[in-house]
């Protein structure tokens, strides 16, 4: 293991334990050594960023492509072989959903203690989020997005800009981890979501989208994002 993962875990190990709750009398406990965090923030004036999310798709449109029939149509791959992107326009749209986002992981808190400025090789404390790519995906008559992750690092978003939750599911997480019991990956849905809803991961878990059947397109935007210090360095993540 690296230097940071040994001294993460060092650091971590008695505090956690400390913090489990006895399951009886004698002190035995049940302890979660590994966990997903999956987050989700409700983006504020909707309304009014949801025109300007879709005035940015209606810019892209051209640009999107589909594998085949079943395929969603997407700009993802014109915007990564052509250096498109939008990035800066998102964050200036979602400007205080990402902020939240940067208060939940970013900064130590009830629900992380992971403190990211030990790892920041410049000394700088002051951490941000930095979108490095973004798409637009629709799927309509039967299209779906198949397994897959975001990379081996950073964080990744989905945003559901047209959701109807009556003809439409949300996105499909895979536990990293094998179930005990059936020897396999299960599974979750982000059921919690609706239209409006900023879901953000890390972008190693593995997720899909089931097929939509409806007539009615379901789109959401999705985007990448890496730590980095107040002066623009890139930070462990």
């Amino acid at each position: 293991m690296s230097d940071v993962v040994l001294h993460l875990y060092g650091k971590r190990k008695n505090q956690q334990i400390q913090n489990v709750e006895p399951f009886n009398e004698s002190n035995d406990f049940v302890y979660t050594a590994f966990q997903v965090p999956i987050l989700h923030v409700n983006v504020r004036d909707w309304t009014n960023k949801k025109q300007k999310l879709l005035n940015l798709h209606y810019n892209s449109k051209q640009n999107a492509t589909k594998g085949d029939r079943s395929d969603v149509s997407t700009d993802y791959h014109y915007n990564g072989d052509s250096g498109n992107c939008y990035s800066a326009e998102i964050h200036n749209i979602l400007e205080e959903e990402i902020g939240v986002l940067e208060d939940m992981i970013l900064h130590p808190n009830d629900f992380t203690d992971f403190d990211f400025e030990e790892y920041c090789s410049d000394g700088d404390g002051d951490l941000y989020f930095e979108l490095n790519n973004s798409w637009f995906e629709a799927s309509v008559d039967g299209s779906f997005h198949g397994p897959h992750t975001h990379g081996p690092t950073g964080y990744s978003c989905v945003l559901f800009i047209d959701f109807d939750e009556s003809v439409h599911e949300q996105t499909i997480f895979m536990n990293p981890f094998f179930s005990s019991f059936f020897g396999c990956n299960c599974e979750y849905k982000a059921d919690f979501a609706q239209e409006g809803s900023l879901i953000c991961f890390p972008s190693p878990i593995v997720h899909y989208t089931r097929p939509n059947f409806s007539k009615k397109e379901r789109l959401i935007c999705s985007w990448n994002m890496k730590v980095i210090s107040s002066n623009g360095t890139e930070v462990i993540a």
